[in-house]
């Protein structure tokens, strides 16, 4: 206390002695505070210490409050103690804090509770503590220079209790000096836990808020601080220290770190100091362990947040862009975080596209980004999956505007380059699902690792398509044209599930979001050219991708996604447009023959296992591919003179050749493919002798029975030079040969059921099968010429009277030889049409002004008829009715009509010398050619029927005029009969004159020589969807026109024609209807915009005629699925939908361009029925083939409707198929009880023995 007795005495203290005392009161304070009261603690009340030591403590820091006012010599003294620059005292340093806590707590503290500090409590404390600022500044340099010095950590700590006081006591403002000092103790703190090592070298880590005790103080103190109160005010602010300790703070923190920056606003880009902030974030991102999943997970969720507020990615993306590139750049090839590579995924869809504009270099960089991670060997499944997802969103976002979002529109690049950045992206997708490029095959790969995302390029590749105007757009949702492909494929159930892909494998809707839109920017038209301002999609490198992939590839799930795909694709032609896409389908089509060829394709795979496709099923789904090639014989075959293109259509008619008989998987898609050939490449008939002759090996399997008939029978209806000229006799007899044994196969007692494609079990099918087998041979045996055919008709007898058995003959064949009959020696139309002889002979005296109606009732003409009838009486000999009918006038002439199950024929002929005395040869001759000139205008003479069409309105089996010879022979049917054949005898009827047997006559009359069928044709126009508006149309584009004025001849359903009209009235269906014919069948056209407005609401008529219709022809230009319940009807039984083949404009179906192109044929049928016709799932079929091959196919399904519907419809009641043949062949049979007895019958023969005539013709 010498310093006492000092300034007792004088009054003052000695200059000198100031840091003496200074020095002195600070080993005091630490004596005090560390020896007799160790505790630190904030809490600590002075009443715990010892009343002489509270005393000491209050005169040391008064004294050291007097002497830091002096500040010459005092301040400088103290200074040199906390803050040393040579000597470090610990202890010295410890005691001043000592005392700087006991200043403190005087100047702020008049109780232990924290206290309001108000501005007059602030100006107090500056009063009585002198240069304030100085002070808490000074004291805030402690942490820097004490940090690493021996024993520093003391003085730190004991720093850390004062700034707590400070935190807890006084209520400061932000831009206060306590705030610096605050910030400054924290930041020493911090950074001597940056500095601070574990035993074995690590870096401490702790979380805030959490107890963990700690054997360092400095340490405890350190992370106890740091884990106050994030909000405590502090400069730098707490939360920018914690950014500074990334390394030091667990997950969990640093998440609450994050989340603070966020909600306080620090991260908007209107807080002024947002990018150093944002700055940190990106920093400890790259710079972070995989240790901070929920950190850097968080941190990429503000930037995705970030880059979807439109107006700060706006204003701040140029300040940015190039930081947060850099960082994508550095972390995201190592990443495995799925949300972060998500994030990244997202942000960089939108960063390459709004960086385009400013840097391409930068859009590059992130392109390259992707592409090197989609084609990493040691990849992880959704770090790879995302980078495709990226690659595949960025080029929908430079090709389509549309799936950008609204912020993203303004930021829309110009339209070239921003197709060129999606071609080269397009490019990237193509090298990645594609082949590697060694030249050896046996080692070419695949350019990904992943398989799973080289199936999701493929997946989405294959559902490009493009529209009329050659602009690609994609498609969306499940496909049901690849339903049975994938089913072949082995791609349907629990097995397929778990392999690579399946038919329930479906793509991210974000994918295909805003691409069902046409791009504006990408044209598929692929040009040599390089138009200016033009970019073409490189298709013709897709094309070439796939045939690396069928030639090399080895694994069977990318080449089965590709061949169950690539059939629907290829149908849109569109897509495969121009010069330099042509030669790629050439090689396409070289690559599907080649994997056809001896198995190549299945030898080539080495992953189908034994309960995967064998190689029949990889076959069956190569040849869907090649059928569609088909329509691309213009592409493959540029000309007539290209013998390497004609090679090549030789080659897939081979390949379907050789399909035929392996087995049904194969021989389906063969046989239709090869009857679409029969009206696209006529070269089939070169192959004619092949394709008859492995049919032929196929007879005896019923499962393949449909297809092959169908495929004879359309073949049959191909032009006749094909078959005169490729066709040699035994292909003839196997023809017959093959329709002989399933006829004998369908007699059979024990076979009454057909096995259908679902495993079903239909009688109409078998019923079916057995007609068309009749049908086929009558197509085939009218194909013969004459002369040959009588060389066919013992093959045919004898098989057909094998299979009907030693019983009657079944109607069928009754029906049958009595056609062939009449066809032996050449042809005679089923029904002869009314001539002028007619008009004078049979009828010549009735009155004016009458004439012969074939609508009229049949007994008023048959009244009309009897006015000028001598005698009349009739005969039965065998399955035929023969009635003769002597004229009146002129006398001499008969009439002789022979009704017969196929035909009724007729004669009008004069018997030599017999004729009227009054009436010479000469008289009746000039006056018959007077009434043929009467009833016949000399004008059309030479000109078309405007009725028909034709010079002639009878039946013809090629709806043209014909002229030939008559053979003599013709007449042999009619005049002979076998003699021995008891069942060919010429029978008498009793009284032909009675009403009864009249009543057979008119029956057996009204009955059509043909079978008739009905086909509704409807046009949908675009947008239309409902009944109303598609049966009020009137007209429809100039390609339904064409199509329909070459589908049949147009006729009025006038009361003239010999032609079935199926209900037509031109009062309420209009003038005209269109037919088509042949001596077999009839097709009747209910077209519907041929019809006009009748009824209520303008289509009752329309819809009482078509919705009666089992089979119709759908137009569709609706540009959307047509549904077969959207004309309501119970006759929906099956319908022929024709549509374009992509997408068009609605202007586009007014157009001609597309008049002459190709279309999509589809089959859709009812629940309950069996696929027939040979289009399969769809067809793409010319223009010019599209008339002839509707007629043949909607034939053939008019047949079935008509097996199915008159034989109890598969409903377990069954009855035989009877068609008009048969029914006039029972007519004609049930005759029998109207001949003269038996009795009676003998009297006559014995008669006409007698005077040796026979009784048989």
């Amino acid at each position: 206390m010498d310093f006492r007795r000092h300034i007792q005495k004088y009054g003052f203290i000695p200059e000198t002695s100031f840091p003496i005392l200074v020095r002195t009161i600070s080993r005091l304070a630490y004596h005090f505070n560390i020896c007799v009261a160790p505790s630190s603690s904030v809490d600590t009340a002075d009443h715990s210490v010892p009343k002489d030591i509270q005393a000491l403590k209050h005169r040391c820091a008064k004294t050291t409050k007097r002497l830091l006012e002096d500040r010459h010599f005092g301040w400088p003294a103290f200074e040199a103690i906390v803050l040393p620059e040579a000597h470090y005292d610990w202890r010295f340093a410890v005691g001043a804090i000592f005392i700087a806590r006991d200043i403190n707590r005087e100047a702020f503290l008049e109780s232990p509770r924290p206290l309001s500090q108000t501005d007059a409590a602030q100006q107090q404390l500056r009063e009585t503590t002198l240069h304030f600022e100085e002070w808490m500044r000074m004291l805030g340099r402690i942490p820097a220079v004490w940090l690493g010095k021996i024993k520093g950590d003391r003085v730190l700590t004991e720093l850390s209790y004062l700034a707590e006081e400070i935190i807890v006591y006084c209520n400061y403002h932000q831009a206060s000096e306590m705030a610096w000092f605050i910030g400054y103790v924290i930041s020493g703190l911090a950074d001597a836990l940056k500095k601070y090592r574990c035993p074995l070298g690590l870096k401490r880590r702790f979380t805030l808020g959490g107890q963990q005790p700690h054997s360092n103080p400095l340490i405890a103190r350190a992370e106890y601080l740091l884990s106050m109160d994030i909000t405590t005010v502090m400069r730098p602010p707490l939360v920018i220290t914690l950014m500074s300790l990334t390394e030091h703070i667990c997950d969990e923190s640093m998440v609450r770190v994050i989340a603070y920056l966020r909600e306080s606003g620090r991260l908007e880009p209107t807080f002024p100091y947002w990018r150093p902030n944002l700055k940190r974030l990106l920093d400890f991102f790259a710079a972070g362990s995989q240790d901070y999943p929920n950190s850097r997970e968080s941190i990429a969720n503000y930037l995705v947040d970030f880059y979807n507020s439109a107006a700060d990615i706006d204003v701040k993306h140029d300040e940015i862009y190039e930081e947060v590139v850099s960082v994508w750049e550095r972390t995201l090839p190592s990443e495995t975080s799925e949300t972060i590579l998500t994030a990244g995924c997202g942000i960089l869809c939108k960063e390459i596209i709004m960086s385009y504009g400013l840097d391409p270099t930068v859009s590059d960089r992130i392109r390259s980004l992707w592409r090197g991670i989609a084609l990493q060997k040691d990849y992880v499944l959704h770090r790879s999956l995302i980078a495709v997802k990226f690659l595949i969103v960025a080029f929908n976002n430079f090709a389509f505007p549309a799936a950008r979002k609204l912020d993203m529109l303004v930021l829309n690049a110009d339209r070239n380059p921003a197709a060129a950045m999606a071609i080269t992206l397009f490019q990237d997708l193509l090298y990645l699902a594609g082949m590697n490029g060694e030249t050896d095959g046996s080692t070419r790969g695949p350019n990904m690792a992943c398989q799973s995302a080289r199936l999701i390029i493929l997946h989405w590749l294959l559902r490009l398509r493009s529209g009329a105007r050659h602009r690609i757009f994609t498609v969306d949702g499940p496909l049901s044209e690849v339903y049975p492909l994938a089913k072949l494929a082995y791609r349907i159930g629990e097995e397929a599930e778990a392999m690579s892909w399946s038919l329930k494998t479906s793509l991210d809707a974000r994918y295909f979001r805003g691409t069902s839109h046409a791009s504006p920017v990408i044209n598929t038209f692929e040009s040599f050219r390089n138009e200016r301002n033009r970019h073409w999609l490189p298709v013709s490198l897709y094309v070439s991708m796939l045939c690396d992939i069928l030639d090399y590839d080895c694994d069977w799930g990318p080449v089965s996604l590709v061949l169950c795909h690539l059939p629907l694709q290829l149908a849109n032609k569109h897509f495969f447009c121009g010069p330099k896409v042509s030669p790629t389908i050439r090689r396409l089509a070289e690559s599907v023959c080649s994997a056809i060829s001896q198995d190549r394709l299945y030898k080539q795979m080495s992953g189908i296992t034994p309960s995967q496709p064998g190689p029949v099923d990889v076959k069956a789904v190569l040849y869907q591919t090649l059928t569609v090639l088909i329509s691309y014989r213009w592409s493959i075959q540029a000309n007539e003179d290209d013998e390497v293109g004609k090679g090549i259509l030789i080659d897939m008619i081979s390949a379907f050749v050789d399909g035929l008989g392996t087995s049904v998987a194969t021989s389906k898609p063969c046989l239709e493919a090869l009857s679409l050939c029969v009206f696209s490449l006529p070269m089939l008939y070169r192959f004619g002798s092949t394709i008859i002759e492995r049919l032929s090996r196929t007879m005896t399997n019923p499962d393949v029975a449909t297809h092959t008939l169908e495929f004879l029978l359309v073949m049959g209806f191909g032009p006749s030079d094909g078959h005169k000229h490729t066709f040699r006799s035994e292909d003839y007899h196997r023809v017959f040969l093959v329709a002989l044994m399933y006829i004998d196969h369908h007699y059979r007692p024990d076979v009454p059921l057909l096995k259908t494609s679902d495993g079903s079990k239909s009688f109409a099918l078998a019923q079916h099968v057995l007609n068309m087998a009749f049908y086929v041979m009558h197509l085939w045996f009218t194909n013969l010429k004459p002369s040959e055919r009588v060389h066919y008709i013992p093959l045919i007898t004898d098989h057909l009277m094998a299979a009907n058995g030693k019983g009657p003959l079944r109607p069928a064949t009754a029906v049958f030889l009595d056609w062939i009959a009449r066809y032996a020696h050449g042809k005679v139309d089923p029904k002869i049409p009314i001539s002028p002889l007619y008009r004078s002979v049979v009828c010549p005296n009735v009155d004016e002004g009458w004439d012969y109606n074939v609508r009229r009732e049949w007994g008023i003409n048959f009244q009309n008829e009897q006015k000028n009838i001598d005698k009349f009486k009739a005969w039965k000999l065998g399955a035929s009715i023969i009635t003769i009918s002597s004229m009146k006038v002129p006398v001499g002439w008969v009439r002789i009509v022979n009704r017969r199950p196929s035909c009724m024929v007729e004669l009008v002929c004069r018997l030599e010398g017999e004729h009227d005395p009054s009436l010479s040869t000469e008289d009746f001759e000039e006056g018959f050619l007077e009434r043929v000139l009467r009833d016949t205008p000399l004008d059309d003479m030479s000109q078309p029927d405007p009725v028909s069409g034709l010079p002639s309105s009878g039946f013809s089996s090629t709806c043209t005029p014909t002229v030939s010879s008559i053979d003599p022979a013709l007449l042999t049917p009619l005049l002979m009969t076998q003699p021995t054949h008891a069942s060919r005898r010429l029978r008498r009827f009793q009284d032909p004159n009675q009403q009864q047997f009249r009543s057979f006559l008119e029956h057996i009359d009204n009955t059509p020589v043909i079978d008739t069928h009905k086909v509704g044709v409807v046009y949908v126009g675009p947008g239309q969807g409902t009944e109303h508006e598609i049966l009020s149309n009137r007209h429809g584009s100039p390609a339904y026109s064409k199509f329909i004025n070459n589908l049949g001849r147009v006729i009025v359903p006038s009361d003239r024609l010999e032609v079935y009209t199926g209900g037509l009235d031109t009062r309420r269906h209009g003038r005209y209807a269109l037919a088509w014919w042949n001596d077999i069948s009839q097709l009747l056209f209910h077209v519907a915009s041929f019809m006009p407005p009748h009824g209520k609401d303008g289509i009752e008529c329309k819809k009482a005629e078509i919705g009666n219709d089992g089979v119709k022809i759908i137009w569709n230009e609706s540009g959307k699925p047509y549904q077969i319940n959207t004309l309501p009807s119970a006759f929906n039984l099956i319908n022929l939908i024709i549509e374009p083949h992509t997408l068009m404009p609605k202007a586009c179906y007014q157009e001609n361009h597309h008049i002459n192109g190709f279309f999509k044929v589809l089959l859709q049928t009812h629940p309950d029925l069996p696929r027939v016709t040979p289009i399969g799932e769809f067809k793409i079929v010319a223009a010019k083939d599209l008339p002839s091959l509707m007629r043949r196919y909607s034939m053939i399904a008019c047949m079935f409707c008509h097996s199915w519907a008159t034989t109890g419809m598969d409903k377990g009641i069954n009855s035989p198929l009877e068609t008009n043949w048969q029914s006039r062949l029972d007519l004609i049979n049930r005759t029998e009880k109207f001949l003269v007895s038996e009795e009676e019958d003998e009297e006559i023969l014995h008669g006409y023995s007698n005077i040796g005539v026979s009784p048989t013709v």
